[in-house]
């Protein structure tokens, strides 16, 4: 949800900060900008890291009873980073990642061309709304997926992301009315972050939770690599 909050301040330092140059072209003011936005990040961050506590040392608290069984996993192999690896399933996550990810990272630019040209001075709305459509995607795509499975979820979102995708290439030609191009730019947010719900998951169903951080850091080199390779 950060961009809902900084896109507003965000346009306004871009004015406050802009410039014109000596042939008289006014210039948003992108580094005075992108510092002012670094320094609060970090004050705000690192003010707030300077609270946390790590848990007291000791045994654990049993759960309640009745809370007992939400925390059980079912019975499945954990597997290494190596063994996972070797695996046809990793590398079927991996390339299904990979062309997720490249989709929203490739047509978020498309997007904010887009926003900028149906709402001209209001584009940052367009920010606000593709960045709650990322956040609904993720809390509904974990809702949805622990209902109906990992595999129909991921499926549903990929015809849905081409359905978007398709959208996107038609707008990018043509343009459309505001009200359009916002609800595909939920979309467009809301597919994005479904990826991001779902694969976590299920590189834990596949692969089980004792090297997951290690085996989702592997996993999620197909978001990495997706961006320096589709765009």
């Amino acid at each position: 949800m950060a961009p809902v909050v900084l896109a507003a301040p965000a346009a306004w330092l871009l004015t406050v900060f802009q410039t014109t140059s000596a042939s008289g072209a006014v210039e948003k003011g992108v580094p005075g900008t992108k510092i002012s936005v670094g320094i609060t990040t970090w004050l705000v961050v690192g003010g707030l890291a300077s609270l946390i506590r790590g848990p007291p040392e000791g045994p654990l608290v049993e759960p309640p009873h009745d809370l007992r069984l939400a925390f059980v996993r079912p019975a499945g192999a954990d597997y290494a980073w190596r063994t996972m690896l070797r695996t046809s399933q990793f590398w079927l996550l991996f390339v299904m990642y990979f062309f997720g990810a490249g989709a929203g990272l490739m047509f978020i630019n498309v997007a904010s061309d887009l926003g900028k040209r149906a709402l001209g001075s209001q584009a940052f709305l367009a920010v606000v709304v593709l960045a709650a459509g990322n956040t609904a995607g993720r809390v509904l795509a974990g809702v949805v997926s622990d209902r109906i499975g990992r595999q129909w979820t991921l499926f549903a979102e990929f015809v849905c992301q081409g359905v978007v995708v398709a959208a996107l290439f038609k707008l990018s030609g043509t343009g459309g009315a505001w009200p359009f191009i916002l609800a595909v730019m939920f979309l467009l947010g809301f597919n994005y972050g479904a990826n991001l719900a779902l694969f976590p998951p299920a590189c834990k169903d596949y692969f089980g939770i004792r090297s997951f951080g290690l085996n989702y850091g592997c996993l999620f080199a197909a978001f990495g690599s997706a961006g320096l390779i589709m765009p």
